[in-house]
């Protein structure tokens, strides 16, 4: 990232970085999760929405610790700087049913990401991710998806 003072001005709300996590390693995923925080307050220092990204791979053998560690590290990192910048989530979709979901309802989380879409419409639950009709018509153009994007994640 190009470190230049000051804010970006062209209705850009955000930007991700992603890491991929292979197996149940403690030391590796308290190490990318460390790397993301870092990387998401540069960020965050430009005006921007950190959306951050690390991706358990499917074919892990080891998913569901991998997963386990991870939420425990993502909380950790969130709970230590209680008035640090609001992050965005996108997150493999866990194999344990609403694993995820205490990040939903942290004060310093602003969404977690995508992959929850198909959780939470199977299960008939109202959340953010869903899309109205409204909302498809606002992001139709580019400049109005960045308005309406912008709208709604005031803090």
């Amino acid at each position: 990232m190009r470190s230049s003072p000051g804010r970006v001005k062209l209705s850009v709300f955000g930007t991700k970085m992603r890491s991929v996590i292979n197996l149940a390693s403690k030391d590796g995923i308290a190490a990318i999760v460390a790397q993301q925080f870092e990387v998401a307050a540069q960020i965050a220092g430009h005006g921007l929405m950190p959306i951050i990204e690390p991706e358990v791979s499917i074919k892990s053998p080891e998913k569901s610790g991998a997963e386990t560690i991870l939420l425990a590290e993502l909380t950790r990192h969130l709970d230590a700087q209680p008035d640090g910048p609001r992050v965005m989530f996108k997150l493999t979709l866990p194999d344990t049913p609403d694993l995820y979901l205490p990040l939903t309802k942290h004060r310093r989380v602003t969404r977690v990401g995508r992959a929850f879409r198909r959780l939470y419409a199977s299960r008939g639950l109202q959340t953010s991710l869903r899309q109205s009709r409204r909302d498809r018509e606002l992001f139709a153009s580019p400049r109005r998806r960045a308005q309406a994007v912008d709208e709604r994640c005031r803090v």
